[in-house]
């Protein structure tokens, strides 16, 4: 849903949009103008990240999808079915064309890229097939419109993790002071909360959510305030810090409002 605060035509304008998408054809909504360069892929590690003949790792931009085992943690439900269905698409041809972000490489030096075979948008062939949710992390933002009515479709209709046996959501007052990782949460604003690198949302004794400042341009900061008392599912990399588990949101498509 929309922050609080948009005009009668900015959502006419949404609807419109929304419409228009669930239209038209699935990949040429997502398909690019150009290619920044034709790859070789030797490995596919999971259902987001791919190694290359050059030895170039690369994370798909704009998707994640759920981890197989490590460093303790056990795989997560359709961890491997996203792995095997990326290998898919790598077993049809090795030749894959990319499309590079503003942001070329990520804090672990993997490269970051939208991956096409043809014209099919391989991330967003992970989103429509519920192998995959979305995130957005500026500057890398192209097609976030496109892949989010991807997961949007696949969410409606309980495919992959969106069905019964897939992602947990869990509630903020549940959250095990243990729980790391990538995870979806629901709770209510108690208070809006700014400081002088961030605003937090607190959601629970335990748990808040942190907009930097650099991001709040993206959300507004009347629009954060004016998010008390309202209940939110938020996506993200979820992490403990002084006593409190915390998720940071970059974009406003990692929060969606539901009241």
């Amino acid at each position: 849903m929309p922050l609080p605060g948009f005009h009668k035509k900015a959502l006419q304008a949404s609807a419109f949009f929304i419409a228009f998408l669930l239209s038209a054809p699935l990949f040429a909504l997502c398909s690019s103008t150009y290619y920044d360069e034709t790859v070789t892929i030797t490995r596919v590690h999971d259902g987001d990240t791919v190694t290359l003949a050059d030895g170039r790792k690369i994370r798909l931009i704009g998707i994640n999808s759920p981890e197989l085992a490590r460093d303790g943690r056990a795989t997560e439900p359709f961890a491997i079915k996203a792995r095997n269905y990326l290998r898919h698409f790598a077993a049809q041809t090795r030749r894959w064309h990319v499309r590079w972000g503003p942001q070329r490489r990520d804090q672990y030096g993997r490269w970051l890229g939208h991956v096409f075979i043809g014209d099919k948008n391989l991330n967003a062939e992970m989103l429509r097939s519920g192998m995959a949710s979305v995130i957005s992390i500026p500057p890398n933002l192209w097609a976030q419109d496109c892949y989010r009515q991807q997961e949007h479709q696949a969410r409606r209709a309980a495919k992959g993790i969106w069905g019964s046996h897939g992602i947990k959501i869990w509630q903020a007052d549940d959250l095990p002071r243990s729980l790391r990782g990538f995870q979806f949460i629901r709770g209510t604003v108690q208070k809006v909360l700014p400081t002088r690198k961030s605003i937090w949302l607190k959601i629970s004794p335990h748990f808040s959510v942190r907009i930097a400042h650099e991001d709040i341009p993206y959300f507004g900061r009347q629009r954060l305030y004016n998010l008390v008392n309202k209940r939110l599912e938020v996506r993200g990399w979820l992490s403990f810090y002084r006593g409190r588990l915390q998720l940071r949101i970059r974009q406003p498509a990692a929060m969606q409002i539901l009241n």
